[in-house]
C-alpha cells in the first residue's frame, strides 16, 4: 500500500479533469448522493468536468489563483 505522501504526489501529476473525477469518486465513498440536493451538485460537478475536458474552460493552477487574490487584497 502506498503512503499518503506518495499517493498525493501521484495524484498531483494527474491532469485536472482526472483529479476532478477522482474527487467525485472519493466524495461518493463519504457521502450518500441519493438525496435531491446532492444529485444537483453531482450533475453540476459532472458538467464542470465535461466543460474542462472539452476545452470550454482552461484550468488555472491553484497557486496562481492565490497569488492573484493576494495581489488584489493585500494584507
Amino acid at each position: 500500500m502506498k503512503t499518503n505522501s506518495r499517493l498525493i504526489d501521484d495524484i498531483a501529476m494527474l491532469p485536472i479533469g482526472d483529479k476532478l473525477v477522482l474527487v467525485g469518486n472519493l466524495l461518493r465513498t463519504i457521502n450518500d448522493l441519493s438525496d435531491e440536493n446532492n444529485e444537483g451538485w453531482k450533475h453540476e460537478a459532472e458538467r464542470r468536468v465535461s466543460d474542462l475536458k472539452s476545452g470550454k474552460y482552461k484550468p488555472i493552477e491553484g497557486q496562481q489563483v492565490f497569488n492573484e487574490i493576494q495581489m488584489k487584497y493585500p494584507k
